[in-house]
C-alpha cells in the first residue's frame, strides 16, 4: 500500500529543498554562540508571525555542515519511527546540491552533541529543554564553541617532611 508512515524528510534535505525559508537560522559558533527555539515542521502554521522560532538550524564553519531540527511527532509527522519528539542533527558535505546526509545525533532535553574537530575547535550543540505540552511544541537549543580545555593543575614541589625537634 502507498499508505506508509506519516513522516517527512530530515533537516538537511529540507534545507536543500529550500523548504521553510522564512523559518531558518544559521549558527556560526566559531564567531558567536546561538540560542533559540526550534519548532517541528508539522507545526509551522502554529508559530506566531512575530516569533523568532525556527524550523531549521544550519551550523556552519567546518568542512561539513550540520543541520538541527525538532522532530516533533505530531500531525503530518505523527508516524515518524525514529527520534520522535527529539532534536535531530544531520551532517552533510558543504553546498546544496545532491549529497548524502548522515544522522549523527538524537537528543532529548539535557542532551549534548560535541563536535570534537569543528575547524580545529570543540563545538557543542545542547538541548536545554523540550516542551511538547505547548502548541507549537518547542525545543530550546544552544550552539557554542567550548572554551580552551582547562589544564590540570601542577603540584608545587614540597620539601620532605622533617621530624619535629
Amino acid at each position: 500500500s502507498d499508505e506508509g508512515p506519516r513522516q517527512c524528510f530530515n533537516n538537511a534535505k529540507n534545507w536543500q529543498l529550500g523548504w521553510y525559508a522564512d523559518r531558518r537560522a544559521t549558527a556560526t559558533p566559531l564567531t558567536a554562540s546561538w540560542d533559540g527555539d526550534l519548532v517541528g515542521f508539522a507545526e509551522v502554521n502554529s508559530i506566531p508571525a512575530t516569533s523568532d522560532q525556527v524550523i531549521l538550524l544550519k551550523v556552519e564553519g567546518d568542512d561539513v555542515d550540520y543541520y538541527v531540527g525538532f522532530n516533533r511527532k505530531v500531525g503530518i509527522n505523527s508516524g515518524t519511527v525514529e527520534a520522535g519528539n527529539q532534536v535531530t542533527i544531520q551532517s552533510r558535505p558543504l553546498g546544496t546540491g545532491y549529497a548524502e546526509s548522515l544522522l549523527v545525533a538524537k537528543l532529548s532535553a539535557g542532551g549534548t552533541y560535541v563536535i570534537s574537530d569543528f575547524a580545529g575547535e570543540l563545538v557543542t550543540i545542547e538541548v536545554l529543554s523540550i516542551n511538547t505540552a505547548s502548541v507549537p511544541g518547542v525545543a530550546s537549543v544552544r550552539v557554542y564553541k567550548d572554551s580552551e580545555p582547562t589544564k590540570a593543575p601542577t603540584q608545587s614541589p614540597t620539601k620532605a617532611p622533617t621530624q619535629a625537634p
